[in-house]
């Protein structure tokens, strides 16, 4: 006999969740606030994905494979290696200075939850991920003679993952536009100064 089949979406209701985490964070996202934003009773939640703890691990998993989606398809687009790494420059200044910026989920939970080993593999993975689609940007860059020989391009994707989440940090507290350029311009400055001349 098959089971009664479920009410709702499961990946809808997985969504909501992530967004209502996404804003107010683990601790002050209660239940009451999961169900109304998910649409759905406790015990259907239960059931579905388990405890609060279980929900957010899934949905902490799902941000980072929907939310950096854009960062490795831009790293990874056709043309030149250099100029997508300076695109995803440009978009984050964009991002992190719009009106209602939360931060990204997987920098507020290593914030929040520190050496938890269960976040702390989701988040690292998922930063790992940027770092090597970084690299693989750089990489073609300096295969296609974009980048001085020599360049540590590790050292630079690593630079730039890592750029990536102090500007998410300073967006959620409020970061101007002039700021955020001027701190991705010294990134810019660092790919000029690895660039081959003209």
């Amino acid at each position: 006999m098959s089971g009664r089949p479920r009410e709702f979406d499961r990946d809808k209701a997985l969504e909501d969740a992530m967004r209502a985490f996404w804003a107010a964070g683990y601790e002050r996202t209660g239940l009451p606030d999961l169900q109304a934003a998910m649409g759905i009773g406790r015990q259907s939640l239960y059931n579905a994905f388990g405890d609060k703890r279980a929900l957010f691990l899934e949905a902490l998993d799902h941000y980072g494979t929907t939310q950096f989606r854009w960062l490795h398809e831009q790293l990874a687009a056709p043309g030149s290696g250099l100029a997508n790494v300076r695109a995803v420059l440009v978009a984050w200044v964009e991002a992190v200075t719009a009106p209602g910026f939360k931060g990204c989920l997987v920098c507020n939970s290593t914030v929040e939850f520190g050496r938890d080993a269960e976040v702390t593999a989701i988040t690292e993975r998922h930063n790992g991920a940027i770092e090597e689609s970084f690299h693989a940007a750089l990489r073609r860059a300096l295969e296609e003679g974009e980048l001085r020989p020599g360049t540590d391009i590790r050292a630079l994707a690593q630079f730039l993952a890592n750029l990536g989440q102090g500007l998410a940090l300073q967006g959620r507290g409020g970061l101007s536009r002039n700021k955020a350029a001027a701190i991705c311009g010294v990134a810019e400055g660092l790919l000029d100064a690895a660039a081959q001349p003209a």
